[in-house]
């Protein structure tokens, strides 16, 4: 629907080129229509395996499936504890990466069900005197549902087993090293669920796993590419790998052992301590205040219960608790103090054992 797309750009650039007070808006969509209209039109293609894709394609009328969540709502989730995101939020990421503000989804489910719809993302404007929202849909006019079959829009890609497909229309590549980037962000959130063997990622062809991952550390601990990566970085890879001497400390939170402190003191660490979902996604790193020692660490919360509870703390951006999100705010802040409270011991206990009868 090319043609139709170009009018509804045009639209959107006569409708926003009255405001006197936002020609950002207008350039954005002026921009939008340049790329729509070139020879190419860059896109990326981000693609899951081994999971079991959107289920609920063929019963767009229900609300919690995987398909509508991901396709349909905004700020719906209702993912069980083990999964990534929490409040549905993240998948706007997608969205700001392309000049149109378009991605399209395509699924095969476990059943072997498929369908795929194209979304956009604009901005409200006035057509023959309607007002229009700013979201659209590719997909069937009638009813705004998917289409129920297959998208095959990468040439050299067919989904043959259950997954998800996104396709980034209009990548905003605007920096050469973009790759990079995405990699070292990867490892800022994912390390430790790539040191397990969890979470395998491939670009154009790199891998990126347990196996690669040594060598991948140590290209962007090069001084080329060091400042692409955080340090704290390299101090979790090394204590997980034990490249440097470490200690592990088991912590009750809910359950007994419920949690594992994995703790390295030496001079030069960064003084911060990574703090793990059980599944390997770093939600913050927790600074320490500086004592004798440097320190470094990773903590991982193990038990089910403590994973549950922990997540619902999380804001949005799933980078720090706060104690208000959960049921019982009072008790919350309990259990982030008591939890802090063991990390400083276990510290202290480490130091002590380590320490000699005489430190400058």
């Amino acid at each position: 629907d090319h043609q139709n797309f170009n009018r509804i750009l045009d639209n959107q650039i006569k409708f926003w080129g009255k405001m006197e007070k936002d020609k950002k808006a207008e350039n954005f969509f002026k921009k939008a229509k340049e790329v729509l209209n070139s020879e190419k039109i860059l896109c990326l293609r981000i693609s899951d395996f081994n999971t079991s894709g959107l289920n609920g394609s063929m019963k767009e009328d229900e609300p919690f499936t995987g398909w509508k969540k991901l396709v349909k709502s905004t700020g719906v989730s209702n993912n069980p504890s083990g999964s990534g995101g929490s409040f549905g939020l993240g998948k706007h990421a997608s969205f700001a990466c392309s000049y149109l503000r378009t991605v399209l989804y395509n699924t095969m489910d476990s059943e072997g069900n498929e369908a795929h719809q194209g979304v956009a993302h604009l901005a409200t404007f006035k057509e023959g005197g309607k007002h229009f929202r700013r979201k659209g849909y590719y997909g069937n006019f009638e009813n705004f549902s998917n289409i129920r079959e297959k998208l095959i829009f990468d040439s050299g890609f067919v989904r043959k087993e259950p997954g998800t497909d996104i396709y980034i229309l209009g990548f905003n590549n605007l920096d050469e090293d973009w790759k990079d980037k995405i990699v070292c962000s990867i490892l800022e959130s994912f390390l430790l669920a790539i040191y397990n063997g969890d979470l395998i990622f491939k670009f154009n062809g790199d891998i990126l796993d347990k196996q690669s991952l040594t060598g991948i550390i140590e290209k962007y601990r090069s001084l080329e590419y060091s400042e692409l990566l955080n340090d704290t970085i390299f101090d979790y890879y090394d204590i997980l790998t034990g490249n440097i001497p470490k200690k592990e400390y088991p912590i009750t939170i809910i359950e007994k052992n419920d949690v594992l402190l994995k703790l390295s003191l030496g001079a030069g660490l960064t003084n911060k301590i990574a703090m793990n979902r059980g599944n390997g996604m770093k939600i913050f790193d927790k600074s320490r205040g500086r004592g004798i020692e440097d320190c470094a660490g990773v903590l991982i919360l193990k038990g089910d219960r403590v994973n549950e509870y922990f997540r619902r703390l999380e804001n949005p951006e799933h980078s720090k608790w706060f104690p208000n999100r959960g049921s019982d705010p009072k008790d919350s802040k309990i259990k982030i103090d008591l939890l802090t409270k063991k990390i400083n011991e276990s510290i202290e206990n480490m130091s002590n054992e380590d320490r000699p009868e005489t430190l400058d």
